[in-house]
């Protein structure tokens, strides 16, 4: 039985960062500017997230010094191949834009982000840079590629920044603005399909030996009329430690689960945590709880098996917690 009720406005989600990256990071970022959190007594307390002062390895590169020049495509070619429509969102490090190909017409979305702030990651064998995010999305957008994450189309390099060419699907919007539009509470029917596509995209951009770690309503986007998600904004991902990617950028490498390091196992935890928080999310119309506790009282409002999920992926033990199969065969989405 699904089961709704009135909503309050949404805030922002919370963040939960994982470790330092696998190989040489340059230009490392804190995790956040500012978040709020959602307290279920109706009261609203700002989290301030702290720097993430990173220590770096050998080889350490300043940011405005980085040239990575591996990509082929200037600013001019750039405005000869694409036309910038208007604003699509802006977020504290990047900028996306609708835009169209002018040799067939076809619409993308066009992210830009200042080198300034745009992290990078440097393989052993190579001593160029190449920013992160676009070397996240070569690996989890080669054949065979999942349906639910955003397609990477090709980027290019300017002296300021790095622009991502990615696919824009049709009537999208960001699955935050969609619950908080929402006159109701999501029925829970629907609610599964959105999980089931999430864990889905999760799964395999695990596979390939990267994780997300930024999983949030507003980092997911909503075809409207088909109700089929993409995940997007790879930004503050995390490649797996100890792989060789010689051939990352034309072979998919998938890892068997037995191969994961203590530190990855607290990035999956992180991740089947915020899940929990983005389903309860969901039912918030956009607002999240951060605390366990903060979960009494809610489960009058949804079906147990709801709540058994929510509960399960938010133990604290990652020992305890489900792994992204598991939550697939909960009961709650059998019903």
């Amino acid at each position: 039985m699904d089961y709704t009720w009135r909503k309050s406005g949404p805030v922002s989600s919370l963040n939960l960062s994982g470790p330092s990256g696998p190989f040489t990071t340059k230009g490392w970022r804190c995790t956040n500017l500012e978040r709020k959190r959602w307290d279920v007594l109706a009261k609203r307390v700002e989290i301030k997230s702290k720097q993430d002062h990173m220590k770096r390895e050998t080889g350490y590169v300043k940011r405005n010094k980085i040239q990575s020049g591996l990509n082929p495509f200037a600013k001019g070619r750039f405005f000869a191949r694409y036309t910038v429509g208007k604003m699509l969102g802006k977020g504290a490090f990047g900028t996306v834009y609708a835009g169209v190909r002018k040799m067939d017409g076809k619409k993308v979305a066009i992210k830009r982000t200042l080198k300034e702030f745009s992290e990078h990651v440097t393989f052993p064998w190579d001593s160029q840079s190449l920013p992160l995010e676009v070397v996240l999305m070569k690996i989890v957008c080669k054949p065979p590629r999942c349906p639910f994450v955003i397609e990477l189309l090709e980027w290019f390099e300017t002296d300021m920044a790095f622009i991502i060419i990615m696919e824009q699907p049709e009537s999208c919007v960001t699955l935050l603005k969609y619950c908080s539009d929402l006159p109701i509470i999501m029925p829970e029917v629907q609610a599964k399909s959105i999980m089931r596509q999430l864990v889905k995209a999760l799964h395999h951009c695990h596979t390939r030996g990267v994780f997300h770690r930024d999983i949030k309503l507003d980092n997911i986007i909503l075809n409207t009329r088909t109700m089929q998600l993409k995940l997007i904004d790879f930004g503050f991902g995390y490649i797996r430690q100890n792989t060789t990617y010689t051939e990352y950028g034309d072979t998919p490498v998938t890892f068997p689960s037995e191969w994961i390091t203590e530190d990855e196992k607290r990035l999956v935890s992180a991740t089947v945590r915020e899940l929990g928080l983005l389903l309860l999310g969901i039912f918030l119309g956009g607002a999240i709880i951060v605390f366990e506790e903060d979960l009494f009282g809610f489960e009058k409002h949804m079906s147990k098996a709801c709540y058994s999920l929510i509960s399960w992926c938010f133990k604290g033990d990652p020992k305890k917690q489900p792994t992204l199969k598991q939550i697939l065969t909960h009961e709650w989405f059998k019903g």
